[in-house]
């Protein structure tokens, strides 16, 4: 048999760059199929069952969620107390002004005396010079009196009792219900509201003059001023025209008034002294035999 013999041809000797574009079509042919071959379904990173083409999806682990922080309470800030003011301390002349005023207040009779030093007090068409005599509340009073006149000194009784004023006649001795303008109205004296009590509250610049012995009593003497209107419930009218000044003895134990004296300011000025004793022993004041 004759061998036939083949030859290469030129074709057949590939050159390099044959070789390298050969080789990109071979991985491109390559990468094509397997493309190919893949689920599209599939999701990456699920396994696949053996003998199963369902994808099995590892479950993603759910992140614990984080504690949110308990916030810290602001303290709530303690509220500065408000000081309290402390009260201005009341001064010793009226402290003392107001402790004897209160006791006086209180008393529901005394004895007292009084005396004219200057100036003219009319009773009855004569001068008042003295009394001496008791005060029961509400409005009973009983005294004698000493007045004068161009005929000398006279000694007569008055009583006060219901409204009403008694007095004797300086000669006769008979009791004669006294006219309006007679009257004394010594009941005044205890009267809360216009007597002796009311007048220490309203004394005005009082300052402590010293203690002195009154009646055998340690008292406080006081001094102050007390207006006209002030001064007329005092003195039954008679003073009233000018301011006064006021001293009062006033006993360190128990505050209760001993003396009061009433001296006008200016000229040729009246002058009252009044002490008081026997507080709170019942008086029987009873309405003279006509």
């Amino acid at each position: 048999m004759k061998r036939i013999k083949y030859h290469r041809s030129s074709y057949s000797r590939a050159n390099p760059f044959q070789k390298f574009l050969t080789g990109c079509l071979s991985l491109s042919f390559l990468l094509v199929t397997l493309s190919g071959c893949m689920d599209p379904t599939s999701t990456p990173g699920a396994a696949t069952s053996p003998g199963s083409d369902v994808a099995i999806v590892q479950p993603t682990a759910t992140p614990e969620p984080t504690a949110t922080p308990t916030p810290t309470p602001t303290p709530t800030p303690t509220p500065t107390p408000t000081p309290t003011p402390s009260p201005t301390p009341v001064p010793f002349e009226i402290a003392t002004l107001q402790k004897a005023a209160s006791t006086f207040n209180q008393y529901s009779s005394l004895h007292f005396t009084l005396e004219v030093r200057q100036g003219k007090v009319e009773v009855n068409g004569a001068e008042l010079k003295k009394a001496d005599g008791d005060l029961q509340k509400p409005d009973a009073y009983q005294s004698a009196v000493k007045v004068h006149n161009f005929f000398g000194d006279f000694n007569v009784r008055i009583v006060g009792l219901n409204g009403e004023q008694y007095m004797t006649d300086p000669l006769s001795g008979k009791w004669n219900r006294s006219k309006p303008e007679e009257k004394l109205n010594l009941e005044l004296l205890l009267d809360r509201n216009s007597g002796v009590g009311s007048a220490m509250l309203k004394m005005q610049n009082a300052r402590l003059v010293g203690t002195e012995n009154v009646d055998n009593v340690s008292a406080y003497h006081l001094q102050g001023t007390l207006a006209k209107q002030d001064v007329a419930p005092l003195t039954f009218q008679a003073l009233g025209k000018r301011d006064v000044t006021a001293d009062v003895w006033v006993a360190q134990t128990d505050f209760s008034l001993h003396q009061l004296y009433i001296k006008e300011i200016g000229e040729n000025p009246a002058f009252w002294a009044l002490n008081f004793s026997n507080y709170n022993i019942p008086v029987n004041i009873q309405k003279p035999n006509s």
